[in-house]
């Protein structure tokens, strides 16, 4: 109740690794572990990828939820106030009237400014409910380049107004651009479309390289046209809006970040022993 540790969770998993470590060689433990944390990293990246463009409807519940737990902590911090007000203790510090009034009930001490413990939200800002929070600023209704990275301010200032032009000939969404069911299906299907492509540029990789180190035709064609489409597909996400919901932490330069991470999973994931896969796929099954 101190820690609020589930300490039962604790002992009984420790347990069970401690007797796998016991039984089980340490080279099968090692891959086993690896082909689980590679492919849980991949399927975030695959996520990432997916949410970020979906329109507002359908990660709506999880900002709700964020902003339900921020009002929870002021209600907790305002019940903690309130108790220390009033308890006896700061009754005795803090007032030195009349203990109790002519009725003979105790003369509490007034809380002053403390009564106005949260105060009223500003109007001058977005909420976080706001379709637009984060990306404009109330005021003006200008875009805001605060929810820049810092990777684009840099691009910005080294490309000056050839930047929006670049923009518009490429076709990249602009900030006002909001996600729609249909650009989030588009996403939806690049993106499965993408780790099919991921899986088998990895492959040819891995079980290829000696007819791609001779210079076969076929297997120098097959990796190029392979990362031609990956590439393809790569900017028809670019192009697609992003949901503008700002959290706490963003996964930073979508979509190459959460691709890399797949081609890099997935290149790990195959360089592991087939056993290792067959192991896997039974504890799956099971």
């Amino acid at each position: 109740t101190y820690t609020e540790t589930p300490a039962v969770a604790c002992v009984v998993s420790g347990f069970l690794s401690a007797l796998l470590a016991l039984l089980v060689s340490l080279r099968d433990l090692i891959e086993m572990m690896s082909i689980g944390t590679l492919l849980a990293y991949t399927l975030v990246s695959v996520c990432v990828l997916l949410l970020r463009y979906q329109p507002e409807g359908d990660i709506h519940g999880f900002v709700n939820f964020l902003s339900e737990q921020n009002a929870k902590r002021k209600e907790g911090v305002l019940a903690e106030c309130e108790k220390e007000a009033c308890s006896p203790v700061s009754e005795g510090d803090d007032y030195g009237g009349a203990p109790t009034n002519t009725c003979g009930a105790k003369n509490l001490p007034s809380l002053g400014d403390n009564e106005m413990l949260i105060g009223k939200p500003d109007k001058s800002t977005y909420t976080a409910s706001h379709p637009n929070y984060g990306t404009v600023d109330m005021s003006s209704g200008i875009e805001s380049d605060e929810t820049d990275s810092v990777y684009l301010l840099k691009l910005k200032k080294l490309l000056g107004p050839r930047y929006y032009t670049m923009r518009i000939r490429l076709g990249l969404p602009g900030k006002m651009d909001r996600p729609t069911m249909a650009t989030g299906r588009i996403v939806t299907r690049c993106v499965v479309l993408l780790f099919v492509l991921i899986f088998c540029f990895c492959s040819l990789i891995i079980f290829g390289s000696g007819q791609i180190a001779d210079g076969q035709w076929w297997a120098v064609l097959l990796l190029v046209l392979l990362l031609l489409v990956i590439t393809l597909l790569i900017f028809i996400i670019i192009q697609q809006p992003e949901n503008p919901k700002r959290l706490p932490y963003m996964a930073p330069c979508v979509p190459f970040v959460p691709a890399s991470a797949m081609l890099v999973n997935v290149y790990l994931m195959l360089k592991l022993s087939t056993i290792t896969w067959i192991r896997f796929g039974v504890w799956c099954f099971v």
